[in-house]
C-alpha cells in the first residue's frame, strides 16, 4: 500500500491544473492514515442478530403488529445496549401501511461526546464501546422493511448497525460539521435577541440535546402511536397510506420514461450537489463501513438493493414485457439520481457496495488481523464480490436492460475502486 505524502499531495494539486481531478480514493487514503480501521467480526454483534431474528418471527406472525412495547423489541434494545455500552437504546418501529423512512437515527451533536477517550476508534477489544455509558441512542425501523421489501433478519441487522454507526461517528468531517452547527447556533441565538427569533433557535438547540432527541423521536412517530392505540384509526390510516403508496408507485412507473428528459439538467448540476453533499457522503460512508466492520457488509449491500427495488416495483401489478420496461426506467431513474444528485449524501447502492468492499480490503491489507478474524474477513470480501457481481448483472427477478447497461458503465468507470465520478490520476498517488 502506497501512502500519500505532503509532497505527493502538492503534486496532485499542481496536476489538477491540467484538468485532472483528485478522486475520492485520495481522500480515503488520507483518512485511513488518520483513523485506525479494524475488523471486529460478526461474533461481537451476534446478540443483536439473535434478537432481530426473534423480532422478525413476531412480525411473521402478525405483519401489522405494534412492535415498540413487545418483549422482542425490548430484548433487541438491551442487546444493542450491551454490545455497544450505550446509556440507553430506544428503537421505535413505524408501521404506516407503506414504508416511509425505512430506518433512521437521531444522533447527538458529536461535539458533546467526541473528546471522550472511550469513543476513540475501536479501543474496546470487541469494537466500539461507550465505556462510560453516557450516550443515549434513538433509532427508527420499519415493519415494512421486512414485510414489503422482504429483507432477511441479517439484512435488517446490517441496516440497524449502520444506524448505530452514525452515533459513533466522531470522524474529522463530522466533528467539523458539529462545531460549525454549534457556532452558527450561538450566532443565531445572539442575533435573535434583536428580532425575537431567539426562542426558535433555543428550541432547536434543545432538540439536539439528549432529552430533546427523545422528544423529537417520540413526536416523529406520534401518528404511529395513535394508530397503534386506537385500532379503528390504525385500519383507516394504514389503508390510506397503502393506497396512496401504490398510486405513487404506479404514477412513477407511468411517468418514468419522461424523466429521462431531466438527465441533462441532473448532469449539469451534479458537480455542485456533489460538493454540497461532501460531508453528508463522509457520514454515510462511515456508517456503511461500520456495518462492514461487524461482518455485515454483504447483507448491507443486498438489503439496500431490496429497498431500492421495493420503491419501484409493484408486487400486485401484472407482469409482462411492458411492465418490465417501466420498472427498468423507474429503477434506472432512481439509480441515476442517487448517484449524481442525492444531496443527502447516501449515493447509489452500487457506490455504497464499492466503498464498503474497499473498506474491507483496506482492513485486510493495513491491519494485523488475528488469524480467525482474518479468515472471516477474507470470506466477507468474497461474499461481497459475489453480491456486487449479482447486483451489477441483475438477477432473474430483475431483468433490466437499461439498468444492467448503466451499472456496467459505472463498474467500468470505478474499476472496483471507491471513486466519486472521475477516475483519479496515475501519478504514483494510488496503488494499482
Amino acid at each position: 500500500m502506497m501512502y500519500i505524502t505532503p509532497y505527493d499531495l502538492a503534486v496532485a494539486v499542481n496536476e489538477s491544473s491540467k484538468m485532472e481531478v483528485i478522486g475520492e480514493a485520495a481522500i480515503s487514503n488520507i483518512c485511513s492514515q488518520i483513523l485506525d480501521e479494524a475488523y471486529y467480526g460478526r461474533k461481537t454483534a451476534q446478540p443483536i442478530l439473535n434478537a432481530m431474528i426473534d423480532c422478525c418471527k413476531l412480525i411473521d406472525s402478525d405483519p401489522t403488529i405494534a412492535m415498540n412495547r413487545t418483549n422482542e423489541n425490548i430484548a433487541l434494545q438491551k442487546a444493542v445496549q450491551k454490545v455497544f455500552g450505550f446509556k440507553s437504546c430506544t428503537i421505535r418501529w413505524e408501521n404506516r401501511g407503506m414504508m416511509v423512512k425505512g430506518a433512521y437515527t437521531y444522533p447527538g451533536n458529536p461535539t458533546s461526546y467526541g473528546s471522550k477517550p472511550a469513543f476513540k476508534y475501536g479501543q474496546h477489544k470487541d469494537g466500539f464501546y461507550d465505556s462510560k455509558h453516557e450516550l443515549p441512542v434513538f433509532i427508527e425501523l420499519s415493519n415494512n422493511m421486512y414485510v414489503e421489501a422482504h429483507l432477511t433478519p441479517e439484512e435488517m441487522t446490517a441496516i440497524l448497525i449502520h444506524e448505530i454507526g452514525h452515533n459513533f461517528d466522531f470522524t474529522p468531517a463530522t466533528m467539523f460539521m458539529g462545531w460549525t452547527k454549534a457556532i452558527l447556533a450561538i450566532i443565531m441565538l445572539i442575533k435573535g435577541l434583536g428580532d425575537g427569533s431567539w426562542i426558535n433557535t433555543l428550541v432547536k438547540i434543545y432538540m439536539s440535546s439528549d432529552t430533546g432527541r427523545n422528544i423529537k423521536h417520540f413526536i416523529s412517530n406520534i401518528d404511529v402511536i395513535v394508530m397503534n392505540y386506537v385500532p379503528p384509526l390504525g385500519i383507516i390510516g394504514r389503508g390510506i397510506q397503502k393506497i396512496g403508496g401504490l398510486l405513487r408507485k404506479l404514477l412513477n412507473l407511468i411517468l418514468s420514461p419522461t424523466q429521462l428528459l431531466a438527465i441533462p439538467a441532473m448532469l449539469m448540476f451534479a458537480p455542485f450537489i456533489h460538493l454540497i453533499s461532501f460531508f453528508g457522503r463522509r457520514k454515510e460512508i462511515y456508517a456503511d463501513t461500520f456495518a462492514a466492520s461487524y461482518g455485515f457488509g454483504e447483507e448491507l449491500g443486498t438489503g439496500l438493493a431490496k429497498l431500492d427495488m421495493s420503491v419501484t416495483r409493484l408486487d400486485v401489478a401484472p407482469s409482462g414485457t411492458m411492465m418490465e420496461i417501466m420498472y427498468d426506467f423507474a429503477q434506472f431513474n432512481r439509480e441515476f439520481f442517487t448517484m449524481f444528485c442525492d444531496i443527502r449524501g447516501h449515493g447509489s447502492t452500487q457506490q455504497r457496495m464499492i466503498r464498503t468492499k474497499a473498506k474491507l480490503e483496506r482492513d485486510l491489507n493495513n491491519n494485523d488481523v488475528p488469524p480467525e478474524l482474518k479468515k472471516e474477513l477474507q470470506e466477507q470480501i468474497k461474499d461481497m464480490d459475489k453480491a456486487y457481481n449479482d447486483f451489477v448483472n441483475c438477477d432473474e427477478y430483475e431483468q433490466k436492460n437499461i439498468t444492467r447497461f448503466f451499472r456496467g458503465l459505472v463498474d467500468h468507470a470505478y474499476n472496483g475502486k471507491d471513486y466519486a465520478f472521475i477516475e483519479p490520476m496515475r501519478n504514483g498517488l494510488y496503488p494499482e
